[in-house]
């Protein structure tokens, strides 16, 4: 019996460099196709290993296609894929977090181990020394947190998480429904 070899993951990375016009040189190193929309908002395919040059206030994302205002969820070898790399780079590099995600509007998501086996999924600054905000994930629902960090956009709140320490909020099985005040009965 043959195994059938997966497809690569999709994912998204630019390279960039800035021009003396104040635009810049950049260069699709992701797998799949991007969209630069010039300041002027003319827009242009820019291929898997293609370069352009956006001027200032241009701006690039994916291509047009699927509810971009909703995040994809996480395959399960998404998220296997992302927690090997994510362990590995922390067991055996010594980095501080298990994973970070840089979000569109300068804040980003760091995932850490906490309590047991779980994780914690602070918003913030890279750099900064507080966290504007963080959700608990226990051992049993650790997924969810790396399904947050992974596909969250950073509004409203993540799903699945177990504990808010900032409120004192608890949802014992990560749903919004079983919500109480810490220490409290059902609320």
């Amino acid at each position: 019996m043959t195994a059938r070899a997966e497809p690569p993951l999709p994912f998204v990375q630019l390279s960039y460099a800035l021009t003396e016009d104040g635009g810049a040189l950049i260069e699709n190193t992701s797998t799949i196709e991007l969209e630069v929309v010039t300041s002027d908002g003319r827009s242009i395919g820019l291929p898997p290993g293609a370069r352009g040059h956006v001027p200032f206030a241009g701006s690039v994302r994916t291509p047009p296609g699927r509810d971009y205002s909703r995040p994809a969820p996480v395959s399960d070898r998404e998220l296997y894929v992302a927690k090997r790399i994510g362990m590995t780079a922390y067991r055996a590099e010594g980095v501080d977090f298990l994973w970070i995600t840089r979000l569109h509007d300068g804040r980003a998501l760091f995932l850490e181990p906490w309590n047991g086996g779980g994780v914690q999924l602070s918003l913030g600054h890279i750099g900064a020394a507080v966290w504007i905000n963080a959700w608990d994930y226990d051992a049993e629902h650790r997924d969810a947190g790396w399904r947050a960090v992974l596909s969250w956009d950073g509004h409203d709140e993540p799903e699945g998480w177990t504990r808010h320490p900032m409120t004192g909020r608890v949802r014992p099985d990560g749903k919004a429904s079983s919500e109480r005040l810490e220490g409290r009965g059902q609320q």
